[in-house]
């Protein structure tokens, strides 16, 4: 090869592995707040999330404080399913950490902002906070 197609050569794989390393990881985060609950709680938190879009694999960790009493659940909800929970966070008190293998159509849900978070106490057994996961830049 010469100098020139050598070095074109090598330039396009180094803008290939670039795009593919950064294709397959999808960045998600939530704001949780009482105010997007009936229950106006003063309570907040957040949730951090990365999708290994691959393996189907989501890593996350929820982070929270003010709740009213102890945290009886944490679970991931679809809006799509009428709201109703789909997986169950790994734990209840913050943080809480934990990795969770999707199947396609619950990572086109999750793409689509149709995923939610909640956290539920006894005086809120309806979610005392709680927030939309969206998609995030970076």
């Amino acid at each position: 090869m010469t100098g020139k197609l050598l070095a074109t050569v090598a330039a396009a794989a180094l803008v290939f592995v670039g795009t593919v390393a950064n294709a397959d990881i999808l960045r998600f985060g939530a704001t949780l707040k009482g105010a997007n609950t009936p229950a106006a709680s003063k309570a907040s938190g957040e949730v951090t999330a990365v999708l290994d879009t691959d393996q189907g694999v989501l890593d996350y960790t929820v982070t929270y404080q003010g709740l009213s009493g102890p945290a009886l659940a944490a679970d991931f909800n679809d809006s799509g399913a009428g709201g109703a929970a789909i997986v169950a966070a790994s734990g209840t008190s913050s943080p809480i950490h934990g990795t969770i293998r999707l199947n396609s159509s619950q990572v086109r849900d999750l793409s689509a902002d149709r995923w939610s978070f909640d956290v539920t106490t006894r005086a809120v057994p309806s979610g005392e906070i709680q927030g939309v996961i969206r998609r995030r830049s970076s």
